[in-house]
């Protein structure tokens, strides 16, 4: 590998990391500062792709805050479906699930199955 794009999903908090392991490492890699932006289109997900951005940008900066915003709300609005369905405590269990990362909708599939709720994580997304 001699080019590896960084494109998390809406953030950019994982460029520098990359880029310090590799000047620690005196890897002969060139990092590309990218991102993954996730919206809805038409009742359709989708991700765009953004390469050689600058994560420093203030309009990206404001941009990815909205999307953590709109993770947390999401996830919220899971839980609280999530407990009616099966028992309380569901947001501070997926939380743990996910440590320091956000949230994901993978997260709740992930507590579905440990819980006995669903076979698989496929089944989840079914």
């Amino acid at each position: 590998i001699e080019v590896l794009a960084i494109t998390d999903h809406d953030t950019v908090d994982g460029l520098a990391r990359a880029k310090q392991y590799v000047e620690e490492n005196d890897l002969p890699i060139k990092i590309i500062n990218g991102i993954e932006i996730s919206t809805v289109w038409q009742n359709k997900d989708i991700h765009i792709v953004g390469l050689n951005i600058d994560p420093e940008n203030p309009a990206l900066a404001a941009l990815i805050e909205q999307q953590k915003q709109h993770r947390v709300a999401r996830s919220e609005l899971i839980a609280s479906r999530l407990q009616k369905a099966t028992r309380e405590g569901v947001l501070e269990e997926v939380q743990q699930l996910a440590g320091d990362a956000p949230i994901t909708r993978a997260h709740f599939a992930k507590w579905l199955v440990d819980n006995g709720y669903a076979k698989t994580m496929q089944m989840v997304f079914k």
